[in-house]
């Protein structure tokens, strides 16, 4: 029996610590009482402080992340977790944006179109619009907006203007008394874009009468196709 009682001495302690310990949690999670946790993902972090504090919790912001996608100052992750009940008092932890990174603008110009797009993608950012302009570099960047070398944010967007051929403009002649192998071989000089259509299966006409799509007189873009319906005379 003196074993017995001795196994008795021994659990009574454990089952009064086990007693008294739930006793005190109760009494505390009684008194201090439960609330829901706010979510407070997507807000300022003054704005989750008044609503931590309205329902006796408080905020305590772990660390600043570079995110790209969410402006500076808001917040992106807590715990504990939204819509869970917890205990008053309890310090909700948050991760809050610091916004995107600024970055160095590479200058561009002078690099080949798919050159720069390679240049900028390697510093996370992209090209927005492209304008071609007339200039002699063409297939070149001649000038970037923002201007290269300065700072701007991750994931910013940069115009790029583009160098192309110039546009060149002519004044139709009147072709009606034209030679037709002189007439060619100005629109050949000048490559202008034409096509002779005869009106016989003489293809070796000289002479008669010519007349040209586009009137006498009207100015038309060397990148036209210019059509010439020649006859005999």
């Amino acid at each position: 029996m003196k074993w017995k009682r001795g196994i008795l001495y021994l659990l009574v302690p454990i089952v009064v610590f086990i007693m008294s310990s739930y006793m005190t949690i109760n009494i505390l999670l009684k008194t201090g009482g439960t609330v829901v946790c706010p979510d407070v993902r997507g807000q300022k972090v003054e704005d989750a402080k008044r609503l931590a504090e309205g329902r006796g919790l408080s905020i305590a912001v772990l660390r600043y992340e570079p995110r790209t996608d969410v402006p500076y100052g808001y917040i992106t992750v807590q715990k504990p977790e939204a819509n869970i009940t917890i205990r008053k008092g309890r310090v909700v932890n948050v991760l809050v944006s610091e916004g995107p990174q600024q970055v160095g603008l590479p200058n561009v110009t002078n690099q080949l179109l798919e050159e720069a797009e390679a240049t900028l993608k390697q510093k996370q950012l992209e090209v927005e619009k492209t304008v071609l302009v007339p200039h002699k570099k063409v297939g070149k960047v001649i000038a970037q907006i923002p201007k290269g070398d300065t700072k701007v944010l991750e994931g910013s967007g940069v115009t790029l203007f583009v160098g192309k051929d110039p546009q060149v403009y002519y004044l139709m002649p009147d072709t009606r008394s034209a030679d037709i192998t002189a007439l060619s071989e100005e629109m050949d000089s000048k490559k202008i874009k034409y096509k002779i259509s005869y009106t016989r299966d003489d293809s070796t006409l000289a002479t008669g009468t010519k007349t040209a799509a586009t009137p006498a007189r009207v100015i038309f873009s060397g990148d036209d196709d210019v059509v010439i319906n020649a006859s005999g005379g």
